[in-house]
């Protein structure tokens, strides 16, 4: 670039110009396939409309634009203002003539097809790579050691031992019932930073957490298209069953919304206790000496506002109710119910993947109707997702049902906020919900003499 600069103010020391400024836009293509806007290039266009300058030198034809409709704002401009044009590499462009015109819009409509095949060529090399699972490019990311030479580590070849036991905590986690909030305090707590040095937000977790790059996979457009051959951080399993507990928000710079959901985990019974009433879900509200309760919403949002009760009364009586239940187990919690099969459920996935490459090929090669392959590639994508939902239940319920009684009322029984997601977990196991009933008239019930059958569980 300050060659092409040095270039021009040569040519216009020759030519007698006096140079007004200087345009350049930086890291952004003339082509016809660049969705980016031109800045510099605007400016240009709008200092010649308005008499600032009557003469343009650039390097050559391809450096000024790439774009044939560009180009033909150029000519309007030209026959607007008399704007001239002239090239370091190929001299004077007279655009007054039909013959000058012509020759401007063949060399513009050849640099705008050098630069599409140049693209295709990139983009067909880039798909080769994917196909061969070879390492993609980018920044570095957390997982692998960052490249270097002198110490003959290349980009994702050897693992970070810190990383790997980090990102694997943050798996266990998930499927134990934790929130990527959790995930985020504990790696701030423990000086376990970006790959920039930086500290997390549970958006970074979250893009970080969902790159199938950390299970050995290759991703593109929003797919799992392939293995890679680089060692893998997490196994595909673990990966894949931890992607419905990300939830939103994972692309990079995207910045969560607060949800519903993230208010529910507060709160341990939060979206299990619902009103006998009206069946909606009963909500924690504070209310006088910040006495928590869980009160019925309002009839604006779908509730009738007229039941409440004391959530440390209710959180009290279904917490002996989910110890009893734990106590009367047999042996381990591995006998608490069968799951799916994961291999079962990995093969399924497979063949529904394959056949999703077949129509895909097919419909790429002609020998389909687009619309017809593109509706059943959606009925397949569907089924993919049921698949993967019931995949992530299974190996969830593989990490947690290998606990003993004791271990497993610990954890209950536990006041640690950290284990909030586990204790959640745990009620989800026992609990399907919890149903509110109005209180008898005439009394004024304090937290020992509510009585117990003024709510019904409704078991898991």
């Amino acid at each position: 670039m300050t060659r092409q600069q040095e270039d021009g103010r040569a040519l216009a020391a020759r030519i007698g110009a006096t140079i007004a400024d200087t345009y350049v836009d930086n890291d952004i293509s003339a082509s016809t396939r660049s969705r980016k806007r031109r800045p510099e290039f605007d400016r240009l266009l709008a200092d010649v409309r308005a008499g600032r300058i009557n003469a343009i030198i650039y390097y050559s034809s391809s450096r000024l634009t790439r774009r044939p409709l560009e180009f033909e704002i150029i000519i309007q401009l030209v026959e607007q203002t008399g704007v001239r044009l002239f090239t370091v590499t190929a001299g004077t462009v007279d655009l007054t003539t039909a013959q000058g015109r012509m020759m401007g819009r063949f060399f513009a409509a050849k640099d705008a097809a050098e630069a599409e095949e140049t693209q295709e060529r990139v983009l067909r090399t880039l798909q080769q790579n994917r196909e061969q699972g070879k390492r993609p490019g980018g920044q570095h990311m957390k997982g692998w050691l960052k490249p270097d030479p002198r110490k003959g580590i290349g980009y994702m070849e050897v693992l970070d031992p810190e990383a790997v036991r980090w990102i694997g905590w943050a798996a266990d986690w998930l499927l134990s019932g934790g929130t990527k909030g959790g995930i985020t305090r504990r790696w701030n707590k423990e000086g376990f930073s970006t790959a920039t040095g930086g500290r997390w937000v549970d958006s970074s977790v979250a893009t970080l957490l969902s790159s199938p790059r950390l299970a050995g996979l290759v991703g593109y457009n929003g797919e799992v298209v392939g293995e890679g051959t680089w060692p893998a951080v997490l196994d595909p399993d673990t990966w894949w069953a931890i992607q419905p507990r990300l939830g939103a928000g994972r692309r990079k710079g995207y910045k969560e919304p607060r949800t519903p959901i993230d208010q529910v985990r507060r709160h341990l019974l939060s979206g299990f206790v619902r009103c006998f009433q009206c069946g909606a879900v009963m909500l924690v509200r504070r209310g006088p000496k910040r006495v928590h309760r869980f009160a019925c919403v309002s009839k604006q949002r779908g509730g009738c506002g007229s039941l409440t009760r004391n959530m440390e009364w209710l959180e009290s009586v279904i917490g002996e109710y989910v110890a009893e239940r734990i106590l009367a187990e047999d042996g381990e919690m591995s006998e608490q119910g069968e799951s799916p099969d994961v291999e079962a459920l990995k093969q399924r996935i497979g063949e529904m993947e394959a056949r999703l490459k077949e129509l895909r090929e097919a419909a790429m090669q002609g020998h389909i109707p687009m619309v017809d392959a593109g509706i059943l590639m959606t009925d397949i994508r569907e089924g993919i997702d049921e698949l993967r939902a019931q995949q992530a239940q299974a190996v969830a319920d593989q990490q947690t049902t290998l606990l003993g009684k004791d271990d497993v009322l610990d954890v209950w029984r536990s006041d640690d906020p950290e284990y909030l997601g586990h204790r959640r977990h745990i009620l989800g196991r026992y609990v399907k919900s919890i149903i509110i009933h109005p209180l008898p008239k005439g009394g004024y019930w304090r937290k020992h003499t509510i009585p117990l059958d003024s709510i019904t569980i409704i078991p898991a």
